[in-house]
């Protein structure tokens, strides 16, 4: 196999790893990856990761980035609520949660933080379809529901306790109280099942009714 084999197969989706390669191309010699990036005709995002030099960087494709890198994994925490507009900074990483071990995973192209959650938490999720620049490219990336990426948070977060906790999160409360549905996130909370959980959603709730 040579580079206008690898490219021709792999470039429309421009990210791609090793193991994708070698179902298409079984006695693939990993040698070539060095080569091609010595010659900058790909770089190495993360272990088994690489992406076309050529492939133009965008939201969309970190987003779907974060996903691929760490499997399963869904975005979820600041970078859910920089996608639902609820804080008024922009996220210079990308926040996930994951069944798999707590990991932070530095690349060229951004950071990647993926927090652990138990498999049974592993839900609220919705699949993002976006075509950048019009492209038909498909990436499908997904995201924590808003109601789900606001109880990631404060299941992982057990410090919040007040309301001058939430307060210091900077969290829209008016698109809070427009945005959130009720009957949804009492349905995830009781898959929580937690009861602790429960008095941080109602300290949240409160924070909304006094600063909307």
């Amino acid at each position: 196999m040579n580079y206008i084999a690898l490219h021709q197969q792999f470039a429309p989706q421009g990210l791609f790893s090793t193991d994708e390669v070698r179902l298409v191309f079984p006695h693939f010699d990993n040698r070539r990856l060095v080569e091609w990036q010595h010659k900058n005709y790909i770089r190495r995002v993360a272990n088994r990761w690489y992406l076309f030099q050529e492939t133009p960087l965008s939201e969309p494709l970190l987003q779907w980035t974060a996903n691929r890198i760490y499997q399963p994994s869904y975005l979820s925490l600041q970078t859910a609520f920089a996608f639902y507009n609820l804080i008024p900074e922009g996220v210079y990483s990308f926040t996930s949660v994951s069944t798999r071990k707590t990991q932070v995973i530095h690349t060229p192209l951004a950071s990647f933080v993926y927090q652990h959650l138990k498999p049974a938490l592993y839900f609220g999720y919705q699949v993002l379809r976006p075509t950048p620049d019009g492209s038909p490219i498909d990436r499908p990336v997904l995201m924590a529901t808003l109601e789900k990426a606001l109880l990631d948070y404060c299941y992982l977060h057990p410090h919040l306790a007040t309301i001058e906790d939430f307060a210091a999160m900077r969290l829209n409360a008016t698109l809070l109280r427009e945005q959130v549905d009720p009957a949804r996130m009492k349905t995830y909370l009781a898959l929580f099942d937690q009861q602790r959980l429960g008095q941080r959603i109602g300290m949240l709730r409160q924070y909304i009714n006094d600063y909307a």
